[in-house]
């Protein structure tokens, strides 16, 4: 809805929204986790939150395992329909070798496969490794060390990886390993080559041989010892067919399909793969599984005319029952004589910590603003909602889960969104919602949402002009204004701004990627005039400002104060990873400024658990986890 003399300021970037901070000079940090970090654990598959889906496996019992990389852990889902860890702690990294492994750390996870006598191996590949779990306790069976490996064996925890995408096991027992566009095998904790994948002759005619480019991230092996991997180019130009997206090439032998991506094979050394929203059989003209049509539908009906979206990685379980994780719907999809269902995920999002600890909660944030009565909201687009943290509770107040657009002039919690990638608030407590993926912004008042604006660009951050004045920045970026129901844009000659930020009195600053002098800097916009407040080098990710003009930035693992024209560490390049330390000395993961307070508290992302966690930096001595939000406390004076 548009009132009367509001003015709002709504930017296209490639950057995250911001809003304020305060805090004085000189002052030292101490660092807290706030809200985020929650997995999806102990509770129903079918209504779990589930990220990114690295890998798929099945046990001999019929369970089925699930490599999570959003959260850096292997879960479990049993014939009961709920979710158990199995692997991971939650916290990116490597650690826990010879302990449990639930108190482990992984790092970039891949591929998943069972071995004949049911060890759990996983393909660590942040961690270049191969790691089992056996008996609930993990270990590095491939990787770690040092030496090359070739034709001729060397340990294989001595070994180096280079990049462990996919893992299998052959028809011996033998584990192998698609390691980058190489082939290894271990046997008896040796590793050695079986082959490269760029030696591959064309025996099929798809091009008279030649040098295989490309290798997809899956590897199969059927009874007799063949191994299948996908090619995703294989020059001089092979045939194209349908669908025309790679090549399955068996190793040592022929191209047998154009159009691979997952690989699985069934117990009667059937080949299936994925390619172009559908599953598809090797030797059969039509899908399988799904219509080729990006989408979600056909839930309890034929397999053959239900929709999938992007669909990745493919297994059988011992009943030839196919698993599909249908990544574009963030679930796992099952076919079992011909019919469809979902198995696990769920893009609704239906238990993600909403009326809980904040800091239990499922959450991807990417922009923040901090309200007058100091709750933080967050854009949450993974799971198309804007969450709201008050008093140590989240809760969401727009968005239902599913991405599309709907709700207009209803309940806002009805609504639909589609990437919100950008939040603000203004001194009403108005919120207002960079939509992005529908070209508006949204607002939500008294718990209803409406459209304040259709764009032709789809805008990535918004700000409120509290002053009233319309500055802008950007070069190829571009500014809308909305006052009084009417849409202008502001043509930019700045140079190129990554983030958008605004002080109380109306100017914009943004990250000056591009201009003079290329090392990178810091632009203040003030009546249309750009300076540069601060040279800050490459590599500058995100900045925010407080009301009176104190600029924050964050570069590489470290956050950054401007003063005077020059940035001061203020958090990161220590070694911790623990609440209620210096900020100084904790250890940040590529930490994205969301927002701040008026009361000095900073809020950001970067901690153990990476992008899935918000958290503080407050101007005390020491700092503790809050179960009731940030403490209030007054605003220092600068």
């Amino acid at each position: 809805m548009q009132r009367s003399g509001r003015i709002y300021k709504f930017a296209w970037t490639c950057g995250i929204g911001l809003a304020f901070t305060v805090f004085s000079l000189g002052q030292t940090y101490t660092i807290e986790t706030f809200a985020g970090g929650g997995t999806p654990e102990n509770l129903p598959a079918i209504s779990a939150a589930l990220g990114g889906i690295a890998g798929m496996a099945t046990d001999g019992a019929g369970n089925l395992y699930l490599a999570l990389g959003t959260y850096s852990m292997v879960v479990r889902i049993g014939s009961d329909g709920l979710i158990t860890r199995v692997a991971g702690n939650g916290s990116e990294g490597f650690s826990g070798d010879g302990g449990p492994a639930v108190n482990a750390q992984l790092s970039i996870l891949d591929g998943l496969a069972f071995a004949p006598n049911g060890d759990l191996y996983l393909a660590d590949w942040g961690n270049q490794r191969i790691r089992k779990v056996a008996n609930g306790i993990i270990s590095t069976v491939v990787g770690g060390g040092t030496l090359s490996y070739s034709a001729a064996p060397v340990p294989a925890t001595g070994a180096v990886l280079t990049n462990p995408f996919a893992i299998t096991f052959d028809s011996q027992g033998d584990l192998i390993v698609l390691d980058g566009n190489s082939i290894a095998k271990v046997s008896g904790g040796m590793i050695s080559a079986v082959g490269n994948v760029q030696t591959i002759v064309d025996t099929a005619g798809y091009g008279g041989g030649g040098v295989a480019y490309g290798v997809g991230n899956a590897i199969a092996s059927d009874s007799t010892g063949k191994i299948f991997v996908p090619v995703t180019a294989f020059p001089p130009n092979p045939v194209i067919g349908n669908p025309p997206v790679a090549l399955i090439a068996v190793f040592g032998g022929a191209v047998l399909q154009i159009g691979a991506n997952g690989l699985a094979i069934d117990s009667n050394d059937n080949l299936y793969y994925t390619s172009g929203n559908a599953v598809w059989q090797v030797g059969t003209a039509t899908p399988v599984v799904g219509k080729g049509i990006a989408g979600f539908s056909g839930d309890g009906g034929p397999a053959a005319q239900a929709e999938l979206n992007d669909p990745t990685r493919i297994a059988f379980d011992s009943q030839n029952n196919l698993y599909i994780v249908d990544s574009g719907n963030q679930r796992v999809r099952k076919v079992s004589n011909g019919v469809i269902t979902t198995v696990a995920g769920a893009t609704t999002g239906a238990l993600i910590g909403d009326g809980g600890p904040a800091g239990e909660s499922q959450l991807n944030p990417v922009a923040a603003a901090v309200a007058p009565d100091g709750s933080l909201y967050v854009a949450d687009p993974e799971h198309s909602r804007i969450r709201r943290v008050a008093d140590g509770v989240i809760t969401t107040v727009a968005g239902n889960g599913n991405v599309g657009f709907g709700g207009d002039n209803g309940p806002a919690t009805a609504g639909e969104l589609n990437f919100p990638a950008g939040v603000a608030v203004d001194s009403s407590n108005n919120v207002f919602v960079a939509d992005t993926g529908n070209s508006r912004v949204r607002e939500i008042s008294n718990g209803q949402i409406t459209t304040a604006a259709t764009l032709i660009i789809a805008p990535q951050s918004v700000a409120i002009g509290l002053s009233g004045s319309v500055d802008a920045e950007g070069g190829p970026g571009i500014v809308w204004t909305i006052v009084n129901g009417t849409v202008a844009q502001i043509p930019l000659t700045v140079a190129p701004g990554v983030t958008l930020a605004t002080d109380a009195a109306g100017n914009i600053y943004s990250l000056n990627q591009t201009g003079t002098p290329s090392a990178g800097g810091i632009l203040e916009i003030s009546n249309g005039v750009a300076t540069v407040i601060a040279f800050t080098g490459p590599g500058v990710t995100s900045l925010a400002v407080d009301p009176l003009g104190t600029v924050y930035y964050s570069q590489g693992s470290l956050v950054y104060k401007v003063s005077n024209g020059v940035g001061t560490v203020i958090a990161g390049g220590g070694s911790s990873s623990q609440d209620g330390v210096p900020a100084l000395s904790a250890s940040l993961i590529y930490p994205m400024l969301l927002a701040a307070a008026a009361d000095g508290t900073v809020f950001m992302t970067g901690g153990p658990s990476g992008p899935r966690q918000i958290r503080t930096l407050t101007p005390e001595i020491s700092l503790h986890t809050p179960s009731h939000g940030p403490a209030r406390r007054p605003s220092t004076p600068r």
